[in-house]
């Protein structure tokens, strides 16, 4: 996990789908890890110095540490990803669907890790469960060409301040919360999921499974 920093911007519309094969992909993919894992590197030297919460940020946590969340989700509106326009309300826009909300940044390395399985079961359940990637303190001229580079289709808004983040219980990075169809958050977890995991936790605090 990795301790958030920087500025964000904006929700995006539906991606067209990065250009080359699986191998240039793959190889893009492996570039964007490293990069990533370099910037939360130094990241993590710049903390040192800051408030207590911040050092624990930067320091990391288990993999299978659980944040402690609230009831709900926080009833203020995000920012749109991408030059969209308009602010998000999660409460309304969401209301009555099972929604996964996915915290991310670009210069968090597992965060990067894990967003194309997030893609991959997206596109399984679309239309059965909804998903929110929330961007927390981030670049936009890191993140728009980085959602571009994935073709990352779900939904994404904007944390730039990481007030959002904080109060939905986030104290690291990623963190994916599991809310129900009436606005309760379900389950929380802080660190990467795989694409089974994420099937599983969705299945067991959503009810909801693919249908093939």
């Amino acid at each position: 996990m990795a301790t958030p920093e920087g500025s964000g911007e904006q929700r995006a519309s539906p991606r067209v789908a990065p250009r080359g094969g699986p191998v240039l992909r793959t190889l893009g993919l492996a570039v964007l890890v490293v990069a990533a894992f370099v910037v939360g590197v130094v990241a993590m030297s710049l903390g040192e110095d800051d408030e207590p919460g911040d050092a624990e940020l930067a320091a990391g946590l288990e993999p299978d540490a659980e944040p402690e969340t609230p009831d709900a989700l926080p009833e203020e509106p995000l920012e749109p990803f991408g030059g969209d326009e308009g602010a998000v309300d999660v409460a309304e826009d969401y209301a009555g669907q099972p929604l996964v909300v996915n915290f991310w940044a670009t210069w968090c390395a597992p965060c990067v890790e894990e967003m194309p399985d997030f893609q991959a079961v997206h596109e399984e359940l679309e239309g059965d469960v909804a998903f929110l990637g929330v961007n927390v303190r981030d670049a936009p001229s890191n993140a728009e060409p980085f959602v571009d580079e994935l073709g990352i289709t779900y939904d994404l808004a904007v944390d730039e301040p990481g007030s959002w983040w904080e109060a939905a219980g986030g104290f690291a990075m990623p963190t994916t919360l599991f809310v129900g169809p009436d606005g309760e958050i379900e389950d929380a977890h802080a660190g990467v999921l795989s694409a089974e995991e994420l099937r599983d936790r969705i299945a067991s605090s959503l009810g909801v499974a693919p249908t093939d």
